[in-house]
């Protein structure tokens, strides 16, 4: 079917898209663009000056927050996924002694890489939902 939406936010309409929510981030950007003092923050929505605000428009507790909330995912995932390699590693291909450090260092590859991805993905996500506060922000006119 031709024009119809689904997912999430199929009950709003064109307004997730191209409605306010639009209009006021390109006027939050251009009050930055011209010399405006303060502007809000894109997620916890209190002002903060201009300056200090990102090119996401966050303000420096905001991305903080991401940071860590990603930090502690990633070496989460690192860590499930390199007791993930280690157990196959232990189970199929049975390693011996004169090649542990190869395997020690195949674990340990296993856990910087992909809590390196799972730190880009969860911050990327939290950027995306726009809010790390533990409830929405208020809804402003």
């Amino acid at each position: 079917m031709v024009g119809v939406r689904r997912g999430p936010r199929a009950d709003l309409g064109d307004a997730a898209t191209t409605g306010r929510f639009a209009e006021q981030r390109v006027k939050e950007l251009r009050q930055l663009r011209f010399g405006a003092s303060e502007t809000k923050c894109q997620s916890c929505q209190q002002l903060y000056p201009a300056s200090d605000l990102d090119r996401y428009l966050w303000c420096p507790n905001c991305r903080l927050a991401v940071r860590r909330r990603g930090a502690v995912w990633g070496r989460l995932v690192g860590v499930i996924s390199s007791l993930g390699v280690g157990s196959y590693l232990y189970v199929r291909v049975q390693p011996s002694t004169r090649f542990l450090a190869i395997y020690v260092l195949i674990l340990g590859l296993t856990y910087v890489l992909t809590s390196r991805i799972a730190v880009a993905v969860i911050q990327g996500y939290y950027r995306a939902r726009g809010s790390v506060a533990e409830t929405p922000p208020p809804e402003s006119e």
